[in-house]
């Protein structure tokens, strides 16, 4: 990542949110490291947030929606744009009523995987690592793990 990280806050906790002033549907990196007597240490591995509120956040019980996959969509390509990877174009325009497949999902995987490595994140495991099409039904579990790869 070309771009400089920013000091956003210091406490003497153990643990801090950072709430203030993120714009939606954005992707912020952080490093951590302590300070004391002892001096300071080195940073810590890097870490995403992407600032999105989604739609059904359990899906329990939920079928999986064009609006899940448009909300994927955009947090992917936040997570892209923090990479400073181009955008992706996507297989179909996401709509009330269009039935998901599993190049939707497949897409989502392969994009997000690229901006995970490009950070420096840790790959996914994913449920179902291949999702055939015609033979792999799209679940919630699909939608949590791209979900839970944004932050």
């Amino acid at each position: 990542m070309s771009g400089p990280y920013v000091w956003e806050l210091t406490t003497n906790a153990t643990s801090a949110n950072d709430i203030g002033g993120m714009t939606p549907n954005t992707t912020y990196l952080y490093k951590v490291r302590a300070t004391g007597g002892g001096g300071q240490s080195g940073f810590s591995p890097v870490d995403s947030v992407t600032n999105l509120v989604f739609t059904d956040a359990s899906l329990i019980g939920v079928f999986v929606k064009a609006q899940h996959i448009t909300q994927l969509r955009t947090v992917v390509s936040a997570m892209r744009a923090a990479a400073e990877l181009p955008p992706v174009n996507f297989t179909d325009g996401m709509t009330a009523g269009v039935t998901i497949k599993a190049v939707h999902v497949t897409e989502l995987r392969s994009a997000l995987n690229a901006a995970r490595t490009a950070i420096g994140l840790s790959g996914m495991a994913y449920t179902d690592p291949t999702i055939t099409p015609g033979s792999t039904f799209i679940k919630a579990a699909h939608v949590l793990e791209v979900r839970a790869g944004t932050h």
